[in-house]
């Protein structure tokens, strides 16, 4: 599939070309990780959302439909994981198996970056896209071993992850 016509073509940023349409990708992503933080930290729908997912039985005592709640959230994160593949189909071509490579990073970002953690998700995801790329770039037969090696690493010195908490009587 290839981009738009509109976004092909490069920008001159500080003497290097970047491909215009992995820059709209990535403004894409910010305005949609923006969106996303403001709603779930400032509206009373994202607080309603964030009780469901911490303690659905209080929340459903308190008159909350937690079911309900859980197939919005559900319904959202598909259409967002559907809208991030039509924006990514120009970027790498479509194969039965990219569902799987997407997952496991996607597991591998939520680890990293601790579980819960916006912030964690977001360092996470550039972490080991910066890891993956070192990988193609000097090593293209172990780029996916990168991953996993950080992962490891991370997890070693932080089992929570980068940003995550440790639970009352979990440690």
């Amino acid at each position: 599939i290839s981009e738009p016509v509109i976004l092909k073509g490069g920008v001159n940023l500080l003497g290097v070309i970047y491909p215009r349409y992995n820059l709209f990708v990535i403004g894409v992503g910010i305005l949609i990780s923006i969106f996303l933080w403001i709603f779930l930290s400032k509206t009373s729908m994202g607080k309603i959302i964030r009780a469901a997912s911490m303690d659905g039985e209080t929340s459903a005592t308190l008159g909350i439909n937690v079911s309900l709640i859980f197939t919005i959230v559900f319904a959202a994160g598909s259409w967002l994981a559907g809208f991030a593949g039509v924006l990514a189909s120009p970027l790498q071509s479509l194969t039965l198996g990219l569902s799987v490579e997407t997952i496991v990073e996607a597991f591998v970002v939520v680890v990293v970056g601790g579980l819960g953690s916006i912030p964690g998700a977001l360092i996470g995801a550039l972490l080991i896209g910066e890891f993956r790329s070192f990988g193609i770039l000097y090593i293209p037969k172990f780029e996916m071993a990168f991953i996993f090696i950080i992962m490891a690493v991370i997890l070693l010195i932080r089992p929570e992850g980068l940003f995550g908490e440790i639970k009352e009587g979990q440690g």
